[in-house]
């Protein structure tokens, strides 16, 4: 009897020192994505979060978008960047809009460009409301096929207040209270309603520009002279762009205002590049 129980003994060490040695399981260290305390999906075929050189949290934006109320994403592979789109019914001034947000992360660069449009059902004109570049601290990248950028510019982008929960590896993002189009509205109130906020910021509208009218990843920009004041908002930037298939040269006008437009000559025959080219 006493044989047989110093059997089991052994058996039992043997087999604790085996299991020692297994992998530990991933699932104890996933990251969870969650957005108003809903789940984001992640698993082999759909890509996992990690958390980059940066320490910034990369997911899938795809699984994240699909638990975001109405949050879209597409993919523009003629300048490689990923785009996400919200579109809120509002009510200003007594007359129903629709606002649509666009934020897209282009591939390989530091940057986060915001899209605002309001299209007013009453009179079925669309405006341009606001552009904005944010330079971001790290990049969205691809990897196995899938886009991965920062959860925090996207969610801050459309008013998610987002934290970190460090004690169970979660990534939580909170809705903003209320009518969420009057919410954006006001926050871009706060930024005076100005998408170009400096000479950073206009030369990336003048990048996008050219990564969208040309399929330029890298266009060569070279600023010639500046106007007005940012104070009063009558700032005007006058770009010189070498076009990169050899076509020759552009220049590119940027107003403070948020109007973009284009010529073969610097001084004469501007055309205003309409929201079309960007949405």
């Amino acid at each position: 009897m006493a044989n047989a129980s110093k059997r089991l003994l052994a058996a039992l060490l043997a087999l604790t020192l085996f299991c020692a040695l297994l992998p530990v399981s991933s699932a104890a260290s996933a990251i969870s994505v969650v957005v108003d305390g809903r789940f984001a999906t992640f698993n082999d075929n759909l890509g996992e979060p990690f958390i980059d050189g940066n320490n910034r949290t990369m997911v899938p934006l795809r699984s994240v978008s699909e638990v975001m109320s109405g949050v879209t994403a597409d993919w523009d592979s003629s300048c490689r960047t990923a785009v996400f789109q919200k579109d809120v019914p509002t009510t200003i001034g007594g007359q129903y809009y629709i606002l649509r947000v666009q934020v897209a992360f282009p591939i390989g660069l530091n940057q986060a460009w915001t899209t605002v449009q309001t299209y007013n059902e009453t009179n079925g004109q669309t405006r341009d409301v606001y552009y904005h570049f944010t330079q971001t601290d790290t990049q969205a990248i691809i990897r196995d096929n899938r886009t991965y950028a920062p959860i925090r510019y996207l969610g801050e982008a459309l008013l998610y207040t987002v934290s970190w929960d460090g004690a169970n590896r979660a990534v939580r993002l909170a809705p903003a209270s209320g009518d969420w189009g009057v919410a954006y509205l006001n926050a871009m109130r706060d930024k005076n309603g100005r998408f170009v906020g400096g000479d950073w910021d206009a030369k990336q509208y003048a990048s996008y520009y050219a990564r969208r009218s040309y399929n330029d990843k890298k266009p060569a920009l070279t600023l010639l002279e500046t106007t007005g004041a940012l104070s009063s908002g009558t700032k005007t930037w006058l770009f010189q762009y070498t076009i990169w298939d050899g076509r020759g040269t552009e220049y590119l006008k940027i107003t403070q205002s948020g109007q973009i437009s284009f010529s073969s000559n610097r001084s004469t025959g501007f055309q205003r590049w309409t929201t079309k080219s960007i949405v």
